[in-house]
């Protein structure tokens, strides 16, 4: 959500939305996302071959296509609404990018689990594999998009190479001077960070 963004791009408190255009841009985030994976998900159907719907090799290439792009611009603007203003598009693309490719191969590796391995399964079996695999899909996808945005600030911030341990190097002292400015309240606060 925006908190999570926020927090990883270091965006002062300040500069953050506040209570009803917060909650309007959660309203929006969630019908765009909810629409645009509905849209890939179908489409990743068709190219994982559930109901036989799509038949050859282009048919698939095309259906993965398509979702790909249409989960690349889904993630682009969820990430764009979820975070202040001064995150540009242009920041957010890798990371919507990397998201997409890895929403991507989830879809169709569950499309060919659900489709191929649990449809001869036992009825009690089967729905228990499918809520639990849900569950875990549901997880990895949670945890690649995190990972996938704060890859994507290591980057816009160049934040790397970090060290693990004592000398810190430049990209450290930065890394704790954006921290430090995301704790600001008002404007007018100034924060020094001496390392």
């Amino acid at each position: 959500s925006d908190l999570a963004l926020s927090k990883v791009w270091a965006v002062a408190y300040f500069e953050r939305p506040g209570f009803p255009w917060s909650l309007l841009r959660g309203i929006a985030m969630i019908v765009v996302v909810g629409l645009g994976l509905i849209v890939t998900a179908f489409l990743s159907g068709l190219a994982a071959g559930v109901g036989h719907v799509i038949t050859g090799a282009s048919g698939h290439v095309a259906a993965v296509a398509a979702s790909l792009l249409v989960n690349i611009g889904v993630f682009w603007l969820a990430f764009r609404l979820a975070t202040a203003r001064q995150v540009t598009w242009r920041n957010h693309f890798p990371g919507a990018l990397a998201s997409a490719v890895i929403w991507q191969i989830l879809l169709l590796a569950g499309s060919y689990i659900v489709g191929h391995q649990l449809a001869h399964a036992k009825s009690l079996y089967g729905a228990f594999g499918i809520v639990l695999g849900l569950l875990a899909w549901l997880y990895l996808q949670a945890q690649a998009t995190l990972y996938a945005v704060e890859a994507n600030t290591v980057r816009a911030h160049k934040l790397w190479p970090r060290s693990l341990g004592p000398p810190l190097t430049a990209a450290d002292r930065q890394a704790y001077a954006l921290y430090a400015s995301a704790a600001r309240r008002h404007a007018d606060e100034h924060i020094k960070v001496d390392i």
